[in-house]
């Protein structure tokens, strides 16, 4: 399956053209230059996140990681009832998640980039944000209350990147050494590409 997605990396494949049906284009940082930049970055490593993402502004990476999460509302809101259940796996015996766990995914997501932005700033925070959620099968209005509690972390968020100075970078393995700026980009990165996992579902139903 097209989603191997690490929890500890923030990182998961990109899916093919099939799977990108349906989704919206970006407000700030359209879907195809996303792909090109992790063409450059991860594929032909010609180039590092924190570089990349210098080129945007900080609002030009919050606009985009905003626009993926309108983008999962709109699909979550009118996704059919079959896609709130288990899945079964797909031809090759891999494991398809529903919604809510696509849902609880992004939101333990949340939490890796507060553990992050935290230790940027110098502080250790203790813990795990495995303790913190896991991956449930939820109903749509479940699945949407997860998605606002996301919100609300992705705020709280980036009132922690405010405390990070700006040189300042993290080691995340295969990911190189990000910044502020590096890890806004993985996480718009992240946003989209799940948001087209829940296209893809919408479209295998």
């Amino acid at each position: 399956m097209a989603w191997l997605c690490s929890a500890r990396t923030m990182w998961c494949h990109r899916p093919d053209e099939r799977e990108r049906k349906g989704v919206g284009a970006m407000t700030e940082i359209d879907r195809e230059h996303l792909l090109e930049l992790e063409d450059i970055v991860f594929v032909r490593r010609q180039n590092t996140i924190e570089n990349v993402a210098s080129e945007y502004s900080r609002a030009d990476l919050v606009d985009t990681i905003n626009a993926a999460r309108r983008e999962i509302r709109d699909i979550v809101a009118t996704l059919p009832a079959a896609a709130f259940e288990p899945q079964p796996p797909d031809a090759d015996g891999e494991a398809i998640w529903s919604a809510g766990e696509i849902a609880s995914h992004l939101l333990e997501m949340m939490f890796w980039l507060q553990l992050a932005l935290q230790q940027l700033a110098g502080k250790d925070p203790g813990g795990s944000p495995d303790e913190q959620t896991e991956l449930r099968v939820l109903d749509r209005p479940a699945t949407l209350d997860v998605i606002r509690q996301a919100g609300r972390e992705l705020e709280r968020a980036l009132e922690m990147a405010d405390e990070a100075p700006r040189d300042t970078r993290i080691k995340i393995e295969g990911l190189g050494e990000p910044g502020v700026h590096g890890l806004l980009l993985l996480h718009a990165i992240h946003e989209w590409e799940h948001a087209e996992q829940f296209a893809a579902l919408a479209w295998a139903l």
